[in-house]
């Protein structure tokens, strides 16, 4: 027969262990309820299990960050979802103006002759190139929102690529009488990817020549800091402050989706740049700061 502080050992061990196996039995299903509650509300705060140990208190803290993770993710499809559907929407109401007008004059060509058979065809052609636009402006726009795309910083000379900007949209320029000027040190220089500050000031100047009534200043300094200034007498501080959201557009069927500027603002924030607009009396001011040194210098 065993000693008897031998049975009381036992009964104490047998009696500690019992406690602890119905500690991790409630433990379990606190954690259980939890999971349940963080799943149908995000919001919940975080897990929490009464009297825990070491190591449950580490699987609760594990939890905790893979159901912080998941929530997060399946925000961002619920946001991308709701995103697409809005795009699809308004591409699909912005599509049908100058669709019809193509369907239309299409029809009209038929027994058209002349300068009449001509002025058709360059309507088509007009109505056409909106829809490429307005499908250009949404294939950015959702590329940029997905995330998708890396950013390659390099030296880039501030005053080319400005110029080539301002030059490529001469026939917009053209079309609204407005004549750029710009004013830039020749051998000022940023750092950053260069198909993202080209699509900036792309959608910046196209922006400009859409809605500019006098011709259009840029002035660009050293310091990766560049100024468009346009006369915009149409345009009201209300509207300018609504400029970068999304789908905003001043006038309906003006060919664009409103998401020039939206892009346009994502990519200054994932190259560590800034854009801004303001109402400046009859003007519309619209400033970029771009990095001017490599990120690597600038955290020194």
């Amino acid at each position: 027969m065993l000693p008897y502080f031998i049975i009381a050992v036992l009964v104490l061990v047998s009696a500690a262990l019992g406690a602890k196996v119905v500690l991790l039995r409630k433990n379990a299903g606190e954690l259980a309820e939890g999971v349940k509650k963080r799943l149908s509300d995000p919001s919940n705060a975080g897990l929490a299990v009464t009297g825990a140990d070491k190591e449950m208190s580490a699987l609760r803290d594990a939890l905790d960050e893979a159901l912080g993770e998941l929530n997060g993710a399946r925000l961002r499809y619920e946001q991308g979802d709701a995103a697409l559907k809005n795009a699809l929407t308004y591409l699909s109401h912005d599509i049908r103006t100058p669709l019809t007008a193509v369907t239309g004059y299409l029809d009209l060509l038929d027994g058209a002759t002349g300068e009449e058979r001509e002025r058709y065809l360059e309507i088509i052609r007009e109505k056409t190139g909106e829809l490429a636009e307005l499908t250009d402006e949404l294939m950015q726009y959702t590329t940029l929102a997905a995330g998708r795309g890396e950013e390659k910083p390099e030296a880039l000379n501030l005053r080319a690529t400005l110029e080539s900007t301002l030059a490529a949209a001469y026939p917009l320029f053209k079309a609204r009488g407005v004549t750029p000027v710009l004013f830039c040190p020749a051998g000022a220089t940023v750092y950053a990817d260069k198909s993202a500050v080209c699509r900036v000031f792309e959608n910046v100047v196209k922006n400009a020549a859409k809605y500019a009534d006098g011709d259009l200043t840029v002035t660009a300094d050293g310091d990766g800091n560049v100024r468009f200034v346009n006369r915009a007498q149409t345009l009201t501080p209300l509207q300018v402050g609504k400029l970068f959201d999304r789908y905003y557009t001043v006038a309906a069927g003006d060919g664009s989706m409103g998401l020039g500027l939206t892009s346009a603002r994502f990519l200054m924030q994932r190259i560590g740049g800034r854009i801004t607009a303001e109402k400046d009396g009859e003007l519309l001011v619209v400033e970029c700061a771009l990095p001017s040194v490599p990120a690597e210098k600038s955290d020194a």
